[in-house]
């Protein structure tokens, strides 16, 4: 009202100051000012974390200022297929007592009848474990020093020829002169075929060092009432044998050739961040996906890992594999542990550069599949021949699989943000008077872009019905400045106004809401896209409006009333 006041106090200046008769009879009464008004309208926020919100937090990681999908699973390979070296029974050892040459060497009658008394008669032989090995050529594939055994069972069979064991039993005694764990064990033999089967508890045995025999000392004592009858053709067979070792540590040289375990292994991966609209309505390729494999192993043999294909398959059985250097397959070398009865981690790294793992993503994955076998290091055992197993032995695989939100440059997504934009409320004018004349509306968009992507937007206007009143289309927002990591060094600003005139100002003014459609795209055909999570794009709108007010001078005068 003051600018009002002021025109008809400067209006009444001039009338005053005139000496000349003025006609005011065609002099319109009508009184009008004119003005610009800019009246923001809201701010819009593209972020990394809005868009996280779209997929499940629970696989999704952040660390420092970057994010990344994320997911692992662990393989634990079945150790009933790993066979290294068999432990699981000795040789069968037949030996043969002569009584009756024995009988005639201590100077007894035979045949005759043995006099009344006890005769003792000891027997020492070697019992052969038969644990060492040779390939065809005869080179030595196993050696071993020792073994700690668990368990075991001595199984024992006793046959006789010409002594009556029922009326005249014998006394078999067996000792382990090299096994200081194992006690001396006493059996009675008193019929022709009798099978013993002896349980035997925690013991090792130590080869000497060109074989696996271990001393045995088995005594016959026979108990006459001078009746007892000896023939030349009298002996006692035994069969000896240790059987269902379960062999707890093993220590010397293990080089056989034969696939240690071989094994295929499925992983599911989580298909819903795949399925979740990100990813389904949109291609974003990642460029450099992240596979690990940390290996746990407690074998004390240098061995080799080889991993034959890893590979990707979807719900419709497509499949994408690694690629190393062009096969499908590559070693990973397991060391020794450093301690014993520890284990050894190793480390497997895939990338986009060692595997192509950018491959497996070129689909949208439901599963992985790796394929493997451990087999013994023909390598490092050349040179080192110190070894040691532990049973039962441990190969467990640890796989994680880390995709960066770096994706390559043909990628793309697109996502809607509503703005409110109540232009009644913002103006404070219910609808458009007829006093007051809009000549000019903008609606100007101002966008400061710190995404490695540049983006084309559409500005849909709504009514309070959310029927489309307009849409402006090919509103461009320049990418930020990207290094050759794809990430973002510089923001960069962009302005787009779109102009009403009088004739659309009346359907805009019933605007409610704007809906900007983004696309965005990579910075061009050679840039990646590494986001970060402080990146974003800001978008500022606000309406700028040139007009006036027109009235006349009755209205005026009623101000005075």
């Amino acid at each position: 009202m003051k600018n009002k006041l002021s025109y008809l106090v400067a209006l009444l200046c001039v009338v005053s100051s005139c000496t000349t008769d003025i006609d005011f009879s065609n002099l319109s009464t009508e009184v009008g000012y004119n003005t610009a008004l800019v009246i923001p309208v809201g701010t819009v926020h593209a972020t990394i974390d809005k868009v996280l919100t779209l997929v499940g937090d629970d696989v999704i990681k952040k660390d420092t200022n970057t994010c990344y999908l994320w997911w692992n699973d662990s393989i634990i390979i079945d150790t009933n297929n790993i066979n290294i070296a068999d432990f699981t029974e000795g040789k069968e050892l037949i030996s043969t007592f002569d009584l009756g040459q024995k009988a005639e060497d201590e100077g007894l009658p035979v045949p005759g009848m043995m006099p009344a008394g006890s005769y003792s008669f000891p027997l020492n032989f070697p019992y052969d474990f038969d644990y060492d090995d040779y390939d065809v050529n005869g080179v030595q594939t196993q050696r071993v020093d020792s073994v700690i055994i668990s368990s075991a069972r001595l199984y024992l069979k006793v046959n006789a020829t010409d002594v009556p064991l029922a009326a005249y039993p014998v006394t078999m005694k067996v000792e382990f002169p090299a096994i200081p764990e194992l006690s001396t064990l006493n059996f009675i033999i008193d019929h022709d075929g009798q099978e013993i089967n002896e349980q035997l508890g925690n013991f090792k045995i130590r080869f000497r060092p060109d074989s696996t025999l271990t001393p045995l000392k088995v005594t016959y004592t026979f108990t006459s009432d001078g009746s007892l009858p000896i023939a030349s053709t009298s002996k006692i067979t035994t069969h000896t044998q240790f059987q269902i070792i379960d062999c707890d540590t093993a220590w010397g040289f293990f080089n056989k050739k034969n696939v240690i375990t071989h094994d295929d292994v499925v992983q599911d991966i989580p298909t819903d961040f795949f399925e979740s609209s990100l990813f389904k309505d949109n291609s974003l390729l990642f460029t450099n996906p992240l596979i690990d494999f940390r290996i746990m192993n407690n074998v004390g043999i240098p061995m080799d890992f080889e991993v034959e294909h890893i590979k990707a398959v979807d719900k419709d059985g497509q499949e994408r594999l690694a690629d190393f250097n062009g096969s499908p397959n590559c070693v990973i070398r397991l060391e020794k542990p450093q301690t014993e009865g520890g284990f050894s981690e190793n480390w497997a790294h895939f990338n986009k550069t060692y595997g192509r793992t950018d491959r497996l993503f070129e689909i949208t994955p439901a599963k992985f599949e790796y394929k493997f076998n451990v087999s013994v290091s023909n390598f490092k055992n050349v040179w080192e021949q110190q070894h040691y197993i532990y049973f039962p032995p441990t190969i467990n695989m640890y796989v994680t699989a880390k995709l960066p939100f770096q994706f390559n440059p043909t990628s793309y997504y697109a996502y809607n943000d509503t703005l409110a934009a109540d232009i009644e409320t913002l103006t404070g004018v219910s609808a458009k008077p007829t006093e007051l004349t809009v000549n000019n509306l903008n609606v100007h968009f101002k966008s400061t872009n710190k995404l490695p992507v540049k983006a084309v937007a559409t500005a849909i206007f709504l009514d309070a019905s959310d029927q489309e009143i307009y849409r402006q289309e090919g509103i461009q927002i320049a990418s930020g400045v990207v290094n050759a990591e794809g990430i973002v060094t510089t923001a960069v600003k962009s302005d787009f106004s779109i102009k009403f005139v009088e004739s659309s100002i009346i359907s805009i003014w019933k605007t409610k809401k704007i809906v900007l459609s983004v696309r965005v795209d990579g910075q061009d055909i050679n840039s990646l896209m590494n986001f970060q999570l402080n990146d974003e794009l800001t978008t500022s709108v606000s309406l700028y409006i040139k007009g006036g007010i027109k009235t006349d001078l009755d209205t005026v005068g009623n101000i005075f009333k």
